[in-house]
């Protein structure tokens, strides 16, 4: 997906609709607000190597490390 971050290449947390590369903006739970999906890096993409998805030097999950830092 593409992003505000880095390259603009990452991984980024899938929204309700689908659509991650949309300009929806998600609350957060806490109540500390929303952020711009987009803008959100998850960390569960380590699950696709840790499960054998994919491989750790994916380049995918290579370009996902700094930001998700």
């Amino acid at each position: 997906m593409k992003g505000p971050h880095g390259d603009g290449s990452y991984f980024v947390r899938v929204d309700g609709d689908g659509q991650p590369d949309s300009a929806e903006h998600l609350p957060f739970a806490n109540g500390a607000g929303s952020q711009g999906v987009r803008r959100i890096v998850n960390g569960g993409f380590l699950e696709l190597v840790r499960l054998g998805v994919m491989h750790p030097d994916d380049w995918a999950i290579t370009a996902s490390l700094p930001e998700l830092d």
